[in-house]
């Protein structure tokens, strides 16, 4: 028995990985480590949810090993708007621990001058009133922890590169609720989940500032400043990350393009503490992250003039509504999801991720996300205003979410359109999408050009979701050009149950092989969902299996019982439902077959009172 010294509460989804690679500590430069300690580096990223903004601080992150020791990793307190990394992973630390396993990761929130925000049926941003734990207290500081064993268990050794995925569900984790004056209202309940070398299609990036680069061996060292959106005055550093360049690496230093070996040279060149933002992969056998985007310099977002990050929603000419999140020229934040009235000019340079071209202002179009630099100014009605004619637009990756849909005639794909960068489809206006009234892009049967990509695992009706670029204002159809598509089979599923009243006979049946759960009466409530999308749960009953290495835990009141073993988690689980204690919660992840109703887990979590 782990004696549980936390509260549960549940916030939203978030996944932050932790890799030994050939880094520096938080308190060193590039030279070695004494004998008896290893380095770790922590990423953060928020899985799918319907959070508009989730920003809290983030205080702690330690690493516990089986004695109990306690190990800290976070330097300072950092604020992270967990909304805005749905399909993003951070480096956040790069820390110095002891070797060791580790059998416990704990983060510590404080939500004290939290800014959560969520969208109401009419599609408007509303700031949540109140946030609450599940007995009605006010949430202000909490811990959230992940038991680490078998296949995730930590181990920290001299030459042994581990990576550690750790994941929140924010659908499964929260509960939002609206009252009869519309105010928004959350009840917080964290699930935490661990992986073991995992590896993500999500972008994955290191912010901060230029601490060394080696020519000659082909990487450089970026002081991690994550989140921050100051970096010119940044002052708290949170270690060094070593980044590979290669050949096809793409650099933009101070708005110039580069290539490869040309980019890292001129990278040489520049003043340590310049101001660094890359994108990249973390890579396997051996690992390391290897860079495939650098900006430098003027080319930092918020280095240089005001900035507007968002989505276009529409476009009239050369005025386009960009709905998200805007920086004055010093970083400090202004609004959050706010739309933003952006005027272009012919001499708007325009950019695209992934791309050393220079595009014209015909490539923006609505759905696009983008971050433009300009002027901001703010009119007598409050309206906000970016002109962008000095400025530059770069066209970012963008993330659809939908279904896919019947084919039209000379698609390569067509899907209904659920969300772009997880705003809802119908807050776009699609007019002058096309090359006439006709061809305008339907968000129905919105057509994705898939170039080379494989639609074979696709069939009609399957959720997806497609990163790629919006077709030039004008230029459709296609109204997409899709560079990586999304198989949801391949992505866990989530699940929550909640017993309104407690229940003291919770499970249609247990076993040593299986939980039975009836999801069926009143006083019971779930939430099965994958990526974002809730699945339909038709039948009553979802019967959970073991996986071939997972985790299974039992909180009961104050004490915490951590299994490897599915029998012993199920025995134990059956001795306390005695008819007196009662089951309250259960979250559990894992592959779920909408056919057999069977999920077949790899973390479970029953709390009971």
């Amino acid at each position: 028995m782990i004696p549980r010294t936390l509260k549960k509460f549940s916030i939203p989804l978030i996944l932050f990985f932790l890799a030994l690679v050939f880094l520096t500590s938080c308190s060193g430069s590039s030279g070695t480590n004494s004998s008896d300690k290893g380095e770790v580096t922590i990423s953060l990223t928020d899985a799918e949810g319907d959070f508009i903004t989730y920003a809290v601080d983030v205080k702690s992150i330690t690493l516990t090993r089986p004695n109990g020791t306690v190990v800290e990793t976070l330097p300072v307190t950092t604020t992270v708007d967990f909304a805005q990394y749905v399909d993003v992973t951070e480096l956040i630390t790069s820390a110095s621990v002891p070797l060791g396993a580790y059998t416990k990761a704990t983060m510590t929130l404080d939500y004290s001058n939290a800014d959560i925000r969520v969208e109401n049926s009419s599609g408007e941003s509303v700031q949540v009133s109140t946030i609450k734990d599940e007995d009605g207290n006010n949430v202000t500081e909490i811990e959230v922890s992940v038991y680490l064993e078998n296949s995730t268990k930590l181990v920290i050794a001299p030459g042994l590169v581990s990576h550690l995925s750790l994941d929140f569900d924010l659908k499964s984790s929260n509960t939002v609720s609206f009252d009869d004056e519309g105010l928004a209202h959350v009840v917080v309940e964290p699930s935490l989940v661990a992986e073991i070398d995992k590896e993500s299609p999500k972008i994955q990036q290191v912010r901060g500032t230029l601490a060394d680069v080696e020519e000659d061996m082909g990487y450089f060292y970026v002081n991690l400043c994550p989140f921050s959106h100051n970096l010119k005055n940044n002052k708290h550093k949170f270690g060094q990350v070593m980044v590979l360049s290669g050949t096809g690496t793409l650099y933009e230093i101070n708005g110039e393009a580069y290539t490869g070996d040309a980019g890292l040279s001129e990278l040489a060149d520049m003043e340590s503490d310049t101001a660094v933002l890359v994108k990249g992969e973390m890579k396997f056998n051996p690992r390391r992250f290897e860079a495939t985007e650098v900006y430098v310099g003027t080319s930092v977002p918020t280095v240089e003039g005001d900035v507007v990050m968002g989505s276009v929603l529409s476009r009239d000419g050369n005025t386009l509504a960009v709905n998200g999140v805007v920086f004055s020229e010093d970083g400090d934040k202004i609004r959050l999801n706010d739309t933003v009235v952006v005027t272009l000019s012919e001499t708007t340079v325009v950019k695209k991720q992934r791309s050393s071209e220079e595009f014209t202002i015909d490539a923006i179009a609505p759905g696009q996300n983008i971050w433009i630099t300009g002027e901001l100014s703010t009119t007598e009605s409050g309206t906000l205003s970016l002109d962008a004619a000095e400025g530059t637009a770069r066209l970012l990756l963008t993330t659809l979410r939908g279904h896919v849909a019947a084919d039209s005639e000379g698609s390569d794909l067509n899907i209904e359109l659920g969300s772009i960068d997880l705003r809802k489809a119908e807050m776009f206006d699609f007019t002058g999408t096309g090359s006439d009234e006709t061809t305008d892009a339907d968000p129905s049967s919105y057509e994705i050009e898939t170039g080379v990509l494989s639609t074979a695992a696709f069939d009609l009706g399957d959720p997806i979701k497609i990163y790629g670029f919006v077709n030039g204002f004008g230029q459709a159809p296609y109204d997409f050009q899709a560079t990586t598509l999304v198989n949801y089979v391949s992505l866990p599923s989530f699940l929550t149950v909640k017993w309104d009243v407690s229940s003291t006979e919770p499970f249609d049946s247990i076993s040593e092989d299986s939980l039975v759960v009836d999801v069926g009466p009143k006083n019971v409530r779930h939430l099965l969902c994958k990526a974002n999308v809730s699945e339909n749960v038709e039948e009553k009953l979802i019967t959970l299996i073991p996986a071939e290495s997972g985790v299974y835990v039992i909180n009961m009141r104050h004490d915490t019982y951590v299994y490897s073993d599915f029998a012993e988690f199920s025995a134990k689980l059956e001795t306390f439902l005695d008819g007196y204690n009662r089951m309250k919660r259960l979250f559990a992840t894992g592959a779920y077959d909408a056919d057999t109703r069977i999920m077949t887990t790899t973390y479970l979590t029953a709390e009971l009172r």
